[in-house]
């Protein structure tokens, strides 16, 4: 191989080198291209991901809130009954006794009146008897 031809290998292989490395130098940009592209996908998809937690939470939040409401509305509502139903079954027992009292002093009243008539009845027989 004459030295001519050596050179031109040696420059042949300097020009492959040198293309290799912009080869390599522009696959690293565009490596780097797509990193920062699909950095950014992701940075955005992390922030929304983060937003729609934020967003059930407070979703949970509120629904614990409410059920918390709505449980202390049915509680009271149901002591509020409970109270009626009592303060009802009372009054009933309490007129239930003064109906029984009533009855009772009828029944009494009634007794007098008919050992009255029939005292009045025996009186004016024996009276009826005397006279025949």
């Amino acid at each position: 191989m004459s030295q001519l031809d050596l050179r031109q290998l040696q420059q042949t292989v300097h020009s492959l080198r040198d293309e290799l490395e912009k080869s390599a130098a522009n696959i690293e940009r565009e490596v780097q291209k797509e990193r920062a592209k699909y950095a950014d996908e992701i940075e955005q998809l992390k922030t929304a991901t983060q937003a729609v937690r934020d967003a059930l939470e407070e979703s949970k939040h509120e629904a614990d809130k409410l059920l918390q409401q709505t449980q202390m509305t049915m509680e009271n509502e149901n002591r509020q009954l409970r109270d009626t139903a009592s303060a009802l079954r009372d009054e009933l027992e309490r007129q239930k006794q003064a109906n029984v009292q009533s009855i009772d002093r009828v029944e009494q009243e009634f007794g007098k009146e008919r050992r009255s008539l029939q005292e009045q009845i025996q009186q004016l027989r024996d009276q009826l008897e005397m006279k025949l």
